[in-house]
């Protein structure tokens, strides 16, 4: 579609411009001579292409290097029996200097985990840390009704009602949780919120967009530490997306519109909007 508009564009400058030989048929310009000078007039276009998505490779390259040397940092950390908190929750700031311990977690223990490793971050960015609260442990059974969640005798409000969307439990998918009692598989923790979502390899949508899943678990490789209390804080901590490229192409703000200006266009330019 861009190549169409930009060759429509192209026609038309030739008609106004009038000091060019164009073979023409029917009022419109041969299909032959539109072949030949096509290479010629999307070289410019395809050389900024090219720049672009080399730069925006850049990005998501630091930001997986990035987030390899904070995983690297956080197993370093473990094994000295403390961790520095990125993120915020359960009554804990960025910056925390907690101590925790490994091992399966319990009802009502705050957890850190990684979100990459749990595979709940399909569609979005973010540090490579995150807290939660075990709700539920393996073998126990819980269900969905409407923004509630129900476990045990206990019933947690949820932000919004989940019950109508897919989910995914343990590898088991569901198109959505109306009436389903769901038991919790080994090595597999509820917490107290929506997690994020997880997307599979090749499911795709009928516009080509991935399929996303809701996640309300975390998996017991994903999981850092379990906080056992706060022991100092650290004034330097802060969220990894101060760190410039930490936040890999979470940098580009939205809405950010980016501006491809060609000789041959003159004072015109094309503009490509992120969203």
């Amino acid at each position: 579609m861009i190549l169409l508009k930009y060759l429509d564009v192209f026609e038309k400058r030739v008609f106004l411009r009038g000091d060019l030989d164009v073979p023409l048929k029917n009022g419109r310009v041969e299909d032959d001579w539109r072949l030949q000078n096509l290479q010629k007039y999307l070289k410019p276009v395809s050389i900024i292409i090219f720049v672009v998505l080399i730069v925006i490779a850049g990005f998501i390259y630091m930001g997986n290097r990035l987030r390899t040397s904070e995983t690297r940092d956080h197993f370093q950390q473990v094994e000295q029996g403390k961790l520095i908190l990125e993120v915020d929750g359960y009554g804990y700031t960025v910056g925390d200097i907690v101590q925790i311990k490994t091992g399966q977690p319990a009802l009502g223990d705050v957890i850190v985990y990684d979100p990459f490793k749990n595979k709940s971050m399909c569609l979005g960015m973010g540090p490579s840390m995150s807290l939660g609260k075990t709700l539920g442990v393996p073998r126990e059974t819980f269900s969905f009704q409407k923004s509630n969640l129900k476990i045990r005798a206990e019933i947690v409000e949820l932000d919004r009602d989940y019950s109508q969307q897919k989910a995914v439990f343990g590898g088991q998918k569901y198109e959505n949780l109306v009436a389903k009692n769901i038991t919790l598989e080994n090595g597999e923790s509820l917490i107290d919120r929506w997690v994020g979502l997880e997307c599979f390899a090749g499911e795709l949508d009928e516009t080509g967009s991935s399929i996303s899943y809701n996640r309300f678990t975390v998996n017991e490789e994903a999981i850092i530490g379990i906080i056992v209390k706060k022991i100092g804080h650290d004034k330097r901590g802060r969220r990894p997306s101060e760190d410039g490229a930490a936040s890999g192409l979470s940098r580009f703000n939205r809405g950010a519109t980016f501006e491809i200006k060609s000789e041959f266009f003159r004072k015109e330019s094309t503009k490509f909007n992120l969203g």
